[in-house]
């Protein structure tokens, strides 16, 4: 097993996936089942440079719609398989097994692909096509742990809909700037009001 105390100043700026399995090689595939793996986002090291472009991983997003305990910000699920609105959670947490890679409950009505799917298929597309870009999630730009300033570009992709305010303000101020922004999604950018993420 390695353990790691933080991420060391040199890897690469991406999207990854932990996977806690008891085979000494890994699947090389996340797992539906939540709790087997964990998405993480690392950002630029710092005195290291990084790309031109800063993708915007739609963290917040992921976490309203992410259902666990029979519970998401949108609804809640009744013990006879029943979805109703006024038993959705009014508070969405980071701290839950199988974000954006799966949905926790096994007995889902409907299929949901993961939210990291657009996310994933846009990494590959990047990669084949040799586009160097680093990563952060919206939360990142909203507390300022990522400096939009070193960047020329931000792209977000997919349904990346709930925004803070401060993320909303910086992304803003960079466009205002001369920074161009892209964004390859719909339904985006709406502010997530009195919903605390």
């Amino acid at each position: 097993m390695n353990l790691l105390d933080s991420v060391p100043n040199e890897w690469p700026s991406g999207v990854y996936v932990a996977q806690f399995c008891a085979e000494e090689k890994p699947r090389e595939r996340a797992t539906d089942r939540a709790g087997e793996d964990a998405l993480f986002i690392v950002r630029r090291g710092n005195d290291r440079p990084g790309a031109r472009i800063l993708c915007q991983v739609n963290v917040a997003t992921w976490l309203a719609y992410h259902i666990w305990h029979n519970r998401s910000l949108y609804h809640g699920r009744s013990d006879d398989g029943q979805y109703w609105e006024e038993l959705r959670n009014s508070k969405a947490s980071i701290h839950r097994p199988g974000l954006g890679l799966c949905y926790p409950n096994g007995n889902i009505l409907r299929p949901y692909p993961p939210k990291s799917g657009q996310t994933f298929a846009f990494i590959d597309w990047l990669e084949r096509e040799a586009i160097s870009v680093d990563f952060c999630s919206g939360l990142d730009i909203s507390n300022g742990h990522a400096n939009l300033s070193d960047y020329s570009a931000l792209v977000t992709i997919g349904h990346d809909e709930y925004w803070t305010g401060k993320q909303l303000d910086a992304v803003r101020a960079f466009r205002d700037s001369g920074g161009a922004t892209i964004f390859l999604g719909g339904n985006l950018a709406c502010l997530s009001g009195p919903r605390d993420f």
